[in-house]
């Protein structure tokens, strides 16, 4: 792969102005030129579980005035919060990326990212990527994953809310738990959808 830097790709010089653009970058705010882009979207059920999980982890690092408004250490508490902040939410987030070249699912991650570096003209191994552990899965966490269960009605609240994203990207409302996606391949995948 060739590396691009930082600043070429989203403009900006700083270290301080990368922190954020490198880790949350949408293609409306990357340089792209010609290049070609793709993005994750994940289930809006799992999503809220794993940014809170995530969170809880680490001790809710200050990410900023949205992240101190939802805080809370109790899961439903912070579903309702987002919703209350930001209807929507992950709906509007989500809308970010619909210029995307390739949009995957965070729950078929290797196998669409196999599909995404194919796509891209990428030559890379593709059996060590399959192969590779799970990584930032703070929501797997036994204690954790008791914790960020939902009751019905907040299931609910959260499908209704997150209806375009639920539609928009195929899933399901009850999202299956999923472990280590298997590694497909690059052809049937994508030639069915």
């Amino acid at each position: 792969m060739n590396e691009i830097a930082a600043s070429d790709v989203c403009g900006k010089e700083t270290l301080q102005e990368l922190r954020y653009a490198f880790y949350h970058a949408s293609p409306h705010n990357i340089l792209l030129q010609d290049k070609f882009s793709f993005c994750f979207v994940r289930h809006p059920l799992t999503w809220y579980q794993s940014q809170w999980a995530h969170n809880m982890k680490n001790n809710w690092p200050d990410n900023g005035p949205f992240i101190r408004k939802v805080r809370s250490e109790n899961f439903e508490e912070f579903v309702r919060k987002v919703i209350a902040y930001r209807p929507a939410y992950i709906s509007q987030m989500y809308r970010l990326f619909e210029s995307a070249d390739f949009i995957g699912h965070y729950e078929s991650l290797a196998d669409d990212l196999v599909c995404a570096l194919h796509m891209a003209g990428e030559t890379f191994d593709e059996q060590l990527l399959c192969s590779a552990p799970p990584a930032n899965t703070a929501s797997r966490d036994p204690g954790l994953r008791e914790k960020c269960q939902y009751p019905e009605t907040l299931r609910k609240l959260v499908l209704e809310v997150e209806r375009e994203a639920v539609e928009k990207y195929g899933y399901a409302e009850d999202p299956v738990i999923l472990g280590r996606p298997v590694c497909l391949g690059y052809s049937v995948r994508w030639i069915c959808r």
